[in-house]
């Protein structure tokens, strides 16, 4: 494929930015030297990941531009960075490289659009790194292939979410979880699966489709499908047993096309995607609505 412009989305070293500034280095290093030692290693090879994917791009003569992955991450909002051009919040680029693990992965597929994603493993030893095909080894290979073709991107499913009938700007590729504000706390709601409504107690609800599969969801006790799989996966985590009552939609399975609904009642519902970064409200009598979305993300794997 065409390389003519090239976004290249990286995690910043955690341990240059923080609250501690430059005083969190050597209190870590008294306080817990083992630890010091791995986030070092861990720092070094990010580092080292970062300048050897643009030694390369230079290289091969490809252009790009350099985006810290914060800039991604607005959770009230559709993002607008100042590298997107021509509205609609289109990038103008032939491809997205990320460089660190799958939470710059899934920062990128938040606003890719069309565009491939190429992740690169900053921290291969450390990071599990599922969504991405290459590290600092191998990065020149797999962009030499891509720009010849011999690479092909694969088409991954994502998750439209919506609350009370709205859309929200973002499709998850990992998954959706559902909770209360509180991590104490009990979480009340009504869930709904086809036509069947049932209310539960628990700790709350993971939704996935294959490719969150193997993230929390599959830690909790869910099944590992296909990355491609478009079956909408949901687990509740730890129902509380109410004397008298037969949970029926513990966990299971919805075929494309249809969506989950779950209603909360509680007034700190709340509603994470891909993580931490994007939450959304989700009060008492809301409905959160899940369904497989149209469009799909193109990934190489």
């Amino acid at each position: 494929m065409k390389l003519n412009h090239v976004i290249v989305v990286f995690k910043k070293p955690s341990m240059l930015h923080g609250t501690g500034g430059k005083s969190a280095l050597p209190r870590l290093k008294r306080v817990s030297p083992d630890l010091f030692r791995r986030r070092l290693l861990m720092q070094k090879s990010h580092v080292k990941t970062i300048e050897q994917v643009q030694k390369i791009l230079k290289e091969l003569e490809i252009p790009h531009e350099v985006i810290e992955r914060k800039k991604l991450e607005s959770p009230s909002n559709p993002p607008s960075p100042p590298f997107l051009k021509g509205g609609a919040g289109k990038l103008q680029a032939s491809l997205i490289i990320t460089i660190g693990g799958d939470g710059t992965v899934l920062a990128a597929s938040h606003v890719a659009g069309n565009i491939p994603i190429l992740g690169v493993n900053s921290m291969p030893r450390t990071s599990v790194g599922f969504f991405c095909a290459a590290n600092a080894s191998t990065f020149k290979q797999k962009i030499t292939e891509i720009k010849s073709n011999r690479l092909r991107f694969t088409s991954l499913p994502l998750l439209e979410v919506s609350i009370d009938g709205k859309r929200l700007p973002y499709l998850p590729l990992n998954d959706i979880l559902f909770v209360a504000s509180s991590p104490a706390e009990t979480v009340q709601y009504m869930i709904q699966v086809g036509q069947q409504k049932e209310r539960q107690r628990g700790s709350g609800v993971w939704i996935a489709a294959g490719p969150g599969s193997t993230a929390g969801i599959c830690s909790a006790g869910g099944k590992v499908t296909t990355v491609t799989s478009r079956r909408i996966q949901y687990l509740a985590r730890e129902l509380y047993p109410i004397p008298g009552t037969v949970y029926r939609f513990r966990k299971g399975f919805i075929p494309p096309g249809k969506s989950i609904k779950i209603t909360s009642e509680m007034s700190d519902g709340m509603a994470f995607l891909d993580g931490s970064k994007l939450m959304y409200p989700v009060p008492r009598g809301s409905t959160l609505a899940v369904r497989i979305a149209h469009q799909r993300l193109r990934i190489f794997l």
